[in-house]
């Protein structure tokens, strides 16, 4: 929501990069994606164990453009002792 409450312009922004897995977001997402013309990128966690805290609906896959599995190995990789400054 707060995409539509920015002050500047955002004809600038042509992609956006959600991480979510609630369909709450769905009508936001179809707005933003209609209104604004903008490409929606969804990243996720799936364990794709139903009803787990983890799961997500497919619903919310209609209302973007593009999706990224978040997987265990992003997170491995990401942490300090493996990140190089140069």
């Amino acid at each position: 929501m707060d995409l539509f409450s920015l002050n500047g312009n955002i004809d600038n922004i042509k992609t956006i990069i959600i991480l979510a897995c609630d369909t709450d977001f769905v009508p936001i997402l179809n707005k933003i994606r209609t209104k604004f013309n903008m490409k929606v990128i969804l990243a996720y966690f799936n364990d794709f164990v139903r009803n787990s805290q983890f799961s997500m609906s497919n619903h919310i896959l209609t209302a973007c453009d593009d999706k990224f599995l978040i997987e265990e190995e992003h997170f491995k990789n990401s942490s300090r002792k493996n990140m190089t400054i140069e």
